[in-house]
């Protein structure tokens, strides 16, 4: 019986070359539907656009401008251990970058240091903040309402520091971030909107001996 049907469908000449046709071309529908299905790569979010762009232009490959974004080419990596970098948008669509701001104490720091009365600490201090783009000239207004408090604080934690807390890149580290701390507590004290991510030392001398 089966010797008979394959008998027939070979001898249906028609039928043969319809199936020698229908195969390859399901063959190659599967094999489609497949590669699809399997690996179609994801689309990419908004995130990774956005990062996307961002180096491509770092890299001189685009230009953001054309887009509708700004961002500063410069390094806008930060340390800062709370705060990672970012960017808003607003209802308009427009991207607005996070920034470090910066405001530098006027006055000179100048104490002596604990145990040692002849030995005499010069300071210039600069602090920085990584904050939305938006805050503008807020932060320069609090730092500046806030300077007496911050100055008269950061005099009384250095007066109890060592000669030692100076000397050494490790140590001046230290300290810088014992006088971040310093000033954060009389920030948020006063209910203030923005802290303080690092303190610099712009200038530091010592003198032994009186003058």
């Amino acid at each position: 019986m089966l010797k008979n049907f394959f008998g027939k469908l070979i001898g249906n000449s028609k039928l043969v070359i319809a199936s020698l046709m229908a195969i390859p071309m399901m063959t190659v529908l599967l094999i489609f539907i497949l590669s699809h299905a399997l690996f179609t790569p994801e689309q990419p979010s908004t995130d990774e656009i956005i990062n996307s762009l961002t180096h491509k232009a770092k890299l001189g490959g685009i230009d953001l401008a054309s887009l509708g974004i700004e961002i500063d080419l410069g390094d806008n990596e930060t340390d800062n251990e709370t705060q990672e970098q970012g960017y808003v948008v607003t209802e308009d669509g427009l991207i607005i970058w996070d920034k470090h701001y910066y405001y530098e104490i006027v006055r000179t720091f100048v104490t002596n240091v604990k145990g040692q009365s002849d030995t005499i600490v010069r300071a210039n201090l600069a602090v920085s903040s990584y904050l939305a783009g938006t805050v503008g000239e807020n932060y320069q207004m609090q730092m500046t309402a806030f300077d007496p408090m911050m100055m008269s604080a950061v005099l009384n934690f250095m007066a109890d520091t060592t000669k030692s807390d100076y000397i050494g890149s490790k140590n001046i580290e230290r300290t810088s971030n014992k006088i971040k701390d310093v000033i954060n507590d009389v920030l948020k004290k006063q209910e203030a909107r923005y802290f303080v991510d690092h303190v610099y030392f712009v200038q530091l001398a010592m003198n032994d001996g009186r003058l």
